[in-house]
């Protein structure tokens, strides 16, 4: 093959085919909650489906009864100020297990992001804790539950010992690894998870913003399922962890984001462009 002729005549022409199918778009999933308490718009509370969400928001619970599911601006999470939602929910006490949280489907239309590629999950999140038994919950999973399960790929669980990843048991065994970072009361959390289904493995990120501090993140993770694709259930919930005393806890969140990372043929087909035509430029400058 003339090689130069390739170039010339025909790379263009491919790269201009192909790399809309391998490289995806990368505009986010999101919910900010701009549009408040409403079921007619997707960026509200329980919202609708679209622009890349499956679902409106799905409340589920598990023995609680629910005290607050509301978007409100009473008590900014961020400098910039605005809407964020609401959670909270109390535990009679008389139960074995309490829990609840909400759930939302995400991927699909023209979002970009499948269940069987890289993706990268951001969040803000504040603890709004009564009680002391508060076992708080982020989890990936197949469909919308209170609380975490087998069908589960990447899970963050924070308690009164600290914000901890959950490695899967595709490390070998489920192991609980701690982040090393504490859990306190009114301050607000930065989350960011990158999960790749291709193999099974995930990183955790978490910074406490109010403090300032620096972003703690994981080791290389695994799901916890076999799955070899991602649920495509995100939920963020809170469960009793001594469901037989009564106890009340809460969260608040905003700024979800959800986005498609490049896969590795994306990659070397954007490497191939960058230089194809970096070699046309010099060419160019050598015939001037």
């Amino acid at each position: 093959m003339n090689w130069r002729l390739f170039q010339r005549a025909f790379l263009p022409t491919v790269l201009t085919v192909i790399l809309p199918f391998v490289l995806p778009a990368r505009s986010a999933i999101v919910a900010n909650f701009d549009a408040g308490n409403t079921t007619s718009s997707v960026d509200g509370f329980n919202g609708m489906s679209g622009s890349g969400w499956g679902t409106a928001w799905i409340t589920k619970t598990d023995g609680a009864a629910i005290t607050s599911v509301t978007v409100t601006n009473a008590s900014v999470m961020t400098a910039g100020g605005g809407n964020y939602f609401n959670f909270g929910y109390s535990s009679p006490g008389s139960l074995s297990s309490t829990s609840g949280g909400i759930s939302r489907q995400y991927g699909g239309g023209t979002s970009g992001v499948t269940l069987t590629q890289t993706v990268q999950y951001s969040f803000l999140f504040r603890p709004e804790i009564t009680s002391t038994d508060y076992r708080y919950t982020f989890f990936d999973a197949t469909g919308a539950q209170p609380s975490t399960g087998s069908n589960c790929t990447w899970t963050i669980v924070g308690t009164s010992s600290g914000w901890q990843w959950i490695n899967g048991d595709r490390a070998g065994g489920q192991t609980v690894v701690s982040s090393g970072l504490s859990i306190i009361s009114g301050d607000t959390y930065l989350f960011t998870v990158t999960a790749d289904a291709s193999t099974g493995s995930w990183i955790g990120a978490v910074q406490d913003l109010t403090l300032g501090s620096s972003a703690v993140t994981s080791s290389t993770l695994y799901f916890r399922s076999s799955a070899s694709s991602l649920g495509g259930y995100l939920t963020i919930g809170v469960s009793d962890g001594n469901a037989s005393t009564t106890g009340t806890y809460g969260f608040s969140l905003d700024s979800i984001s959800i986005v498609p990372e490049p896969t590795a043929m994306a990659l070397n087909l954007m490497a191939l462009v960058i230089a194809w035509t970096g070699h046309r430029a010099m060419r160019r400058r050598q015939s001037a």
